[in-house]
């Protein structure tokens, strides 16, 4: 579904629901301004906001973003290949924040060989 569409999709679905511009905005804790500008197709929507605009519009982010919703059997499988994407990727943060660590320990290190080596020489 293309800009135009999504705007129309808003406007038509927060209408049908009988909720205010100020409601929604509220909710999405966002200026009232802002979510027009979204309404209106100025701003596009990114993600931490489309899955509660959704919510909010109770309908699901595939049929907010584009027009249809998936079965609930896809929708299933797309859910759990989504969740093992976020494990994996905060393992992997995790690892790579210990290795950070590390190097920032490594570095330390190194910057106090350097000092000590430096009085060293000032010393003779």
């Amino acid at each position: 579904m293309g800009e135009r569409e999504i705007k129309t999709f808003l406007f038509n679905r927060r209408k049908e629901l009988g909720l205010s511009q100020e409601y929604v905005a509220g909710l999405l804790d966002i200026s009232v301004t802002s979510y027009r500008k979204i309404e209106n197709g100025k701003t596009s929507l990114y993600n931490k906001k489309v899955l509660k605009l959704a919510e909010i519009l109770d309908t699901s982010p595939s049929e907010l973003l584009f027009g249809y919703t998936l079965p609930e059997e896809r929708q299933s499988v797309l859910k759990e290949e989504y969740e093992k994407g976020v494990e994996s990727l905060t393992e992997k943060n995790a690892e790579l924040r210990e290795r950070i660590r590390n190097l920032e320990e490594l570095v330390k290190a190194k910057d106090e060989i350097i000092a000590m080596l430096k009085n060293g020489k000032r010393e003779k």
